[in-house]
């Protein structure tokens, strides 16, 4: 009976193994390859001495990883003839330097092959068939340690049909081996000649590149004060490799009370940067929302931004409302609203609104002494009151405070409001302050009287009254300006026309009534052009000439026209230009001219 054993793929090429090898190509079949190779070790232990005893520990445990292989499948005889057993190694997988990161692999490897000595057999084995790899991948605590057979798992992906995988999933800055098992496909191999035995590649040892933390988780809360939060936070799932130094920076919005740096665009600000995994965030408002998220370091870099979490420090009194603001009174009763101050963490559940007793409009009220109490004048959750029976022409004021669960708000600041407000008396005259020939400014002073509230815009209107200036805007008053200067501009106007101007003045309770007009007139200006001449009635010797006057004189008496001749072309007549006086033929929107020409006057060719 034939038996070839043939060592493993993690043997090396020392003559001392090839030895081994030949020795076992060259077996009897009274003896077993389990035997012989166990007589070569002893033989090679002999002669080279301890010196080598850690390299033959090496080869002896490759032998014994074949030896299994063997045990579990024991040699096959058939009919007069022996099974031969070879062995089918596979090269020793290369990773990919440019595609090794922190979190994959990429590793390659060359075609199997039989192992060393089996081309020397008498019997060639038929040529190998690869049907697809068998991939298993470890992680590795100290490379120099050897790799139990239990640790080694397969790919989560399943078995490859080329010749290079992908390993993926992995921890950075962690240290990997992967090896590589080709199966072979037995539909040209005659299994009753020939029993193939595939062993796994020597395994490829490599480490990935370290990388940034992971995302934060949101902060926890640990403590809560009115002013003040602490939060703590976990250690990163995945510092980024063994031996990270890890520190943090926490960030939180809207910023502290006393914090003078620049907010980012969504309101966050760097509160802390240390290696604690808590902080304490003081000088806060009470009652108010807080949200915080943390980012990691480690000598690579800083992770993304955390995830957020929001948290709320205790509830408090109200703050100190704004002071109340009257919208509308009459001769005894004033209305006023007021908006909500923040609630610190606690529900407003009523407002407490009180006046003074007042004082006649002109006079200065009592701020001390008797005559300045406040009493009551509404109480309730509103954000509105009418404050009635009030004297006709007092002014009064008014305070404010909010409720909640916590206590009572400081009062507000004190608002002063007169009963009886009426419409504002009617405005001086306005002055004009300057003209043109197309603008003209005027300005103006308060009323006397404001009718008890103040005067908050100003309305000016215009009317034309020259003709020229109807035609333009009609003879209808015009506003022409609103606002709360005390003084316009008119623009666009006519050369040499005559406007007016009134104005009046609005408060609270409306608008009071127009003043006196004033007129004005823009500077004077050329005028119009007149209408074509037409000729009509001609002599031997002249011409009566006809036009109509402009439709604007610019603002003056026109006082003469020009009316030039211009000769036919091949005549050699060539008059003056005639200047006419004004006729009294003006008066019927018609002018006329006799010209005084020569005897002789070329004909027209």
């Amino acid at each position: 009976m034939k038996v070839l054993s043939v060592q493993p793929p993690m043997m090396d090429s020392s003559p001392r193994m090839q030895h081994a090898l030949s020795s076992a190509a060259q077996f009897s079949p009274a003896q077993s390859p389990k035997a012989a190779a166990q007589e070569d070790r002893e033989e090679e232990c002999a002669a080279d001495g301890p010196a080598e005893a850690e390299e033959d520990e090496q080869e002896q445990g490759v032998s014994e990883q074949a030896e299994q292989v063997e045990e579990q499948e024991p040699e096959r005889e058939l009919e007069g003839d022996t099974v031969l057993t070879v062995d089918c190694l596979c090269p020793t997988p290369e990773i990919i330097q440019t595609e090794l990161d922190s979190s994959s692999a990429h590793l390659v490897w060359s075609d199997p092959h039989y192992a060393p000595g089996v081309s020397e057999m008498e019997d060639v084995p038929p040529p190998l068939q690869i049907h697809r790899f068998e991939v298993d991948w470890t992680q590795v605590t100290d490379p120099g340690d050897p790799i139990k057979e239990e640790d080694w798992r397969p790919l989560p992906s399943g078995d490859v049909d080329t010749q290079d995988v992908k390993v993926a999933g992995l921890r950075p800055g962690h240290t990997y081996a992967v090896r590589v098992r080709p199966v072979l496909d037995w539909e040209d191999v005659d299994q009753d000649n020939w029993d193939i035995h595939t062993l796994p590649s020597k395994p490829a040892i490599f480490t990935t590149l370290p990388s940034v933390p992971s995302q934060i988780k949101p902060p926890v809360l640990v403590s809560r004060e009115r002013k003040a939060l602490k939060v703590k936070w976990a250690f990163p799932d995945e510092p980024g490799g063994p031996d990270m130094q890890i520190s943090y920076s926490l960030f939180v919005s809207p910023p502290p009370t006393d914090h003078g740096g620049m907010a980012d665009p969504e309101g966050f600000v760097q509160v802390y940067s240390g290696d604690e995994p808590s902080f304490k965030l003081q000088r806060l408002l009470p009652g108010q929302r807080y949200t915080f998220w943390v980012m990691a370091w480690n000598q690579v870099g800083c992770s993304e931004r955390g995830l957020p979490a929001t948290f709320s420090t205790q509830a408090t009194v109200p703050s100190q409302p704004s002071p109340p603001v009257a919208v509308k009174s009459n001769e005894t009763s004033v209305s006023l609203y007021w908006k909500a101050p923040p609630n610190n963490g606690s529900e407003i559940t009523s407002y407490t609104l009180e006046r003074d007793e007042g004082c006649a409009v002109g006079q200065q009220p009592q701020t001390s002494g008797t005559g300045s109490s406040f009493c009551l004048a509404y109480a309730g959750p509103l954000l509105c009151a009418q404050v009635k029976g009030l004297h006709s022409g007092f002014r009064y004021r008014f305070r404010l405070r909010a409720h909640n669960s916590e206590g009572s708000s400081y009062w507000s600041e004190c608002l002063t409001a007169a009963t009886a407000a009426t419409l504002p008396s009617c405005p001086m005259m306005p002055t004009v302050i300057n003209t043109t020939r197309t603008s003209a400014t005027v300005s103006w002073a308060l009323p006397q009287n404001d009718g008890g509230a103040q005067i908050v815009y100003h309305q000016v209107e215009l009317q034309a009254l020259s003709r020229p200036a109807v035609d333009l805007m009609g003879p209808d008053w015009m506003q022409t300006f609103e606002g709360t200067t005390m003084g316009c501009t008119f623009m666009n106007l006519r050369p040499g026309c005559t406007y007016r101007a009134r104005m009046r003045c609005a408060n609270s309770s409306g608008w009071g009534a127009f003043c006196f007009p004033v007129e004005l007139a823009t500077a004077a200006d050329v005028p119009d052009a007149p209408g074509p001449p037409a000729i009509q009635e001609g002599g031997t010797n002249s011409l009566i000439v006809q036009w109509h006057p402009p439709l604007h004189n610019g603002g003056a008496r026109i006082t003469r026209y020009h009316l030039e001749l211009t000769p036919l072309p091949g005549s050699t007549f060539s008059p003056s230009p005639m200047v006419l006086h004004l006729s009294q033929q003006h008066q019927h929107q018609q002018l006329a001219a006799t010209a005084s020409l020569p005897q002789h006057l070329p004909q027209s060719p």
